[in-house]
Order: structure tokens, then C-alpha cells, then sequence
């Protein structure tokens, strides 16, 4: 009776358990906390810290441990993180933004688009957008199944009949991307005036 007893109470403990493991996992992509989270080393050419080859967010941010005048981070830019059905299976994705602080003088943005797979975010895209006027990130959404990412265009100065690329923008590069099955295709690509409430120390209106 006793030995009956002890493998009903084990049997019921593996049960709880399983369930709390179950309960505990991310049932969609917007369950996953990416405020806390490891993703893949990028930009890939970028120096290996000495944390090592991948990111590690804690509350949203990560120090990649250089040691120098100015710190050297990872951190979430895009908050709230931006969700939307890309792939058309009925589920959505997740649009999750990271700008950089890791070598020289650049500040480049990382974008990465998660699917869920088998109830695990998976990485479906990243991609790298350029330094603050020079092509750097503006925003990033998912509307009517499309990918959209708005970077910065500098501004050209015409003097003289030569050109002179300033430390400045006025208008947005706004790409669309679609998901063919296989992977995000650019579809179309506008340039749109810089909205007017940017408050980006770089962007000006014409």
C-alpha cells in the first residue's frame, strides 16, 4: 500500500512538472521576452567581444565588456516590438530592433524578424541598416504582410556643381519586403520627406 502510494505522489510530481515546463513556454511570438533574450552575433564582421560571439540582452540591453572611453552596448530600440502575420500562415511575427555601440565611430541598427517554430522563436531575417544620416534605422513595421523599413538618406548639397554629402537628413528610404515562401524579397522602395516630429539631432526639413 505504502510503495503504491510513494509511485502515485512520484507520478503526480513529473506531472506538475511537465506542466509547469509546458505552461512556462512561449505559446506565440509575443510570449518570448526579447527584453531578455540571446541572439546571433551581428554584424558578423563586427570584433568578437570578450563575452564572446553572441548577444545577450539583460533588461534590454547588453555590455559587451571593451574596455575604453566610451561604452560598448547592444540595446532594444524598437519598444514596443512591432507584430504582424509576414509569412501568411495565420501567425504572427516579430520585428525586434537593436542599435549598436561596438567599434569605431559607427552606430549602425540590427534588425531581426522572429517566427515561432515548434514553440521556440526562430530568426526567419536580420538585417543591418547604416549610421544615423548615412542610411541608419528610422523604423521598422510589418503592415498588409509586408515588411517595411524606413533608413535615413543624406542629404546632398549641391555647391558649385559639385556634390557635398552632409552630416544631415531630410528624407526617409522606405523598403518593402515580402515573404516569397523562402525568404524576404524588396519589393518597391520610396523616399518620403522626413516626418515632423523626428526629433533626431540629424534630421531637418527642406
Amino acid at each position: 500500500m505504502r510503495l503504491l502510494l510513494l509511485s502515485i505522489l512520484i507520478a503526480l510530481s513529473i506531472a506538475s512538472t511537465a506542466s509547469a515546463q509546458n505552461s512556462s513556454a512561449p505559446r506565440s511570438i509575443r510570449d518570448v521576452d526579447f527584453k531578455n533574450f540571446t541572439f546571433n552575433w551581428y554584424p558578423r564582421d563586427a570584433d568578437t567581444p570578450p563575452v564572446g560571439r553572441k548577444i545577450v540582452l539583460t533588461n534590454g540591453e547588453m555590455d559587451t565588456g571593451w574596455v575604453g572611453e566610451e561604452r560598448r552596448t547592444f540595446f532594444l530600440i524598437n519598444q514596443p516590438i512591432k507584430y504582424g502575420d509576414l509569412t501568411g500562415d495565420g501567425n504572427e511575427e516579430a520585428v525586434v530592433v537593436l542599435g549598436t555601440i561596438i567599434s569605431g565611430m559607427a552606430r549602425p541598427g540590427v534588425i531581426f524578424v522572429y517566427t515561432m517554430s515548434h514553440d521556440k522563436p526562430r530568426l526567419l531575417w536580420a538585417y543591418e541598416t547604416g549610421d544615423r544620416w548615412e542610411y541608419g534605422y528610422h523604423g521598422a513595421s510589418i503592415r498588409n504582410r509586408k515588411l517595411v523599413i524606413e533608413r535615413y538618406k543624406p542629404y546632398i548639397l549641391v555647391y558649385r556643381g559639385q556634390k557635398h554629402e552632409m552630416s544631415s537628413s531630410s528624407s526617409y528610404v522606405r523598403d518593402y519586403y515580402k515573404w516569397n515562401g523562402m525568404r524576404l524579397r524588396k519589393i518597391k522602395t520610396e523616399i518620403v520627406p522626413v516626418d515632423a516630429t523626428d526629433r533626431a539631432p540629424w534630421a531637418h526639413r527642406i
